[in-house]
């Protein structure tokens, strides 16, 4: 099992950011899914589209969740979430 803090970019199908008190569907926040991993996603049978991958979100909303680790809880073996005020962050690892 992976701790947040030894995760690495390419180690991420997908990250979330969205708002706290909402569904995680997508309505109130955006998935965002690593270029590198997006045929694994495919597979898992998420419909993933070019405006769906951004490597940047993914690795600022990891950058973001090994800086406050702390308050990081792993609600799956391979997902974590974080909140910060009215934000909402999640992470699937591989």
């Amino acid at each position: 099992m992976i701790a947040i803090e030894n995760l690495l970019t390419d180690d991420v199908l997908w990250a979330y950011s969205g708002k706290v008190g909402h569904c995680c569907c997508g309505c109130a926040g955006k998935y965002s899914y690593n270029s590198k991993n997006r045929t694994l996603g495919m597979e898992r049978g998420y419909h993933i589209t070019d405006a769906d991958v951004n490597d940047t979100e993914v690795k600022r909303t990891l950058q973001l969740m090994q800086e406050c680790s702390a308050a990081v809880w792993k609600i799956a073996h391979d997902q974590w979430t974080l909140k910060i005020g009215d934000s909402l962050y999640m992470l699937m690892s591989l």
